[in-house]
């Protein structure tokens, strides 16, 4: 056996592929962003919000077969399928490797790019990334799932924006929204939707990618636009 034969060898054996015909879930997520954010805008940084939506929007359009994407904070999920048609492939043939190094890779390359475009210093984020598999069925309840967590996060950060650690320790987030009115504020109505709800980027019936905060952390809701973008064909 040649050398480079047996390098490749090596390679392949540990080479993970996901089931093909089931949708792949991409999750990326900022790497110690608690420090890379000290010196943003408390609570909400919106240029931050900004870089963030443009940058998930290119990942969006740079991954084949990509119907769905939830953006929350750092962190971004997006919902692939191969099963539009019989002959449809999924991104990279579904090598696990390659979508978690280039999802990955890109998002940290996209970010960094936009972030620029708002700060003189040069930036350095990091990104890192997971995929698996989900069924179909659990798709809605995968984005649900980070809908909810970014629901309560988003009460929480502000909160702290008025609270100190100790007066919100083992606080619930009802107990938050009351301490929040004793102070003249609103969670649900002084901070925009991105804000609240997160946002959305998903492709229509028809294809065309669209963008929502609108969408409030429900499953009703949120099935209603994974109905939406999923494959017609399975």
């Amino acid at each position: 056996m040649k050398l480079a034969e047996r390098m490749k060898k090596y390679e392949y054996i540990t080479r993970d592929h996901l089931m093909p015909r089931i949708p792949v879930i991409v999750r990326v997520d900022g790497k110690a962003f608690h420090t890379f954010t000290k010196n943003f805008d408390r609570p909400f940084d919106y240029r931050f919000m900004d870089t963030m939506a443009t940058s998930v929007l290119e990942v969006f359009k740079e991954m084949q077969g990509c119907k769905m994407a939830y953006i929350q904070s750092d962190e971004a999920s997006f919902v692939l399928t191969d099963y539009d048609q019989l002959d449809t492939q999924g991104w990279f043939d579904y090598n696990q490797q390659k979508i978690v190094s280039i999802s990955a890779s890109t998002m940290t390359a996209v970010f960094n790019y936009q972030l620029s475009k708002y700060t003189e210093e040069p930036t350095c984020a990091r990104f890192d990334s997971r995929a698996f598999n989900v069924p179909e069925a659990e798709v809605a309840n995968y984005f649900l799932w980070r809908a909810q967590d970014w629901h309560r996060n988003s009460v929480t950060m502000y909160a702290q924006a008025s609270f100190s650690h100790k007066e919100l320790h083992k606080k619930t987030i009802s107990d938050m929204h009351d301490m929040l009115y004793t102070r003249g504020k609103n969670w649900a109505t002084d901070i925009p939707l991105r804000a609240r709800n997160g946002t959305f980027i998903y492709r229509d019936a028809s294809g065309v990618i669209q963008t929502s905060s609108l969408i409030q952390p429900q499953y009703v809701a949120i099935d209603k636009l994974w109905e939406q973008a999923r494959p017609r064909e399975v």
